[in-house]
């Protein structure tokens, strides 16, 4: 767990100084939990070139292999990047947007938005033209996994 020290009261009058373990509020990982620590994090990871961002959005590039909806889902849900988590797919909309963007890889990627009944919208981005297609959840598609900054 994070720790802070702050020196004990008798410290003045001791030749060294004793320290005592202050607990800071800590997350699973020992991280402290505060917006602070998470910016901290979010810097780091995309200066380490870990992840993207557009406005509020962060962007992890997902596999290049094609999976199934339910296994990408579940990918970006357990995803950890530098102690950050909460990763999902994202909506088609956010998709667009990426595309927009270009920030957006060559590709057909999975978004949460459902089309009708168990399909799903994908969006494909190719040197021609992008477009939208009704996908079952049992095809193997790409997939990207975004959270909110």
């Amino acid at each position: 767990a994070s720790l802070a020290t702050e020196a004990s009261p008798d410290a003045a009058s001791s030749t060294h100084a004793s320290v005592k373990p202050k607990p800071v509020s800590a997350d699973k990982h020992g991280v402290a939990d505060d917006a602070a620590a998470e910016s901290r994090r979010v810097a780091a990871a995309l200066g380490a070139k870990q992840l993207h961002a557009l406005d509020s959005l962060l962007i992890r590039a997902g596999s290049r292999k094609p999976e199934a909806f339910a296994d990408a889902r579940k990918r970006c849900s357990r995803l950890e990047v530098a102690g950050l988590q909460g990763w999902r797919l994202p909506s088609l909309d956010e998709l667009r947007t990426l595309r927009r963007a270009r920030m957006l890889p060559d590709g057909e990627y999975w978004s949460t938005s459902r089309a009708r009944g168990t399909m799903l919208f994908t969006l494909s981005r190719n040197l021609t033209r992008p477009q939208e297609r009704e996908r079952s959840d049992s095809q193997d598609v790409q997939a990207l996994c975004v959270r909110l900054r």
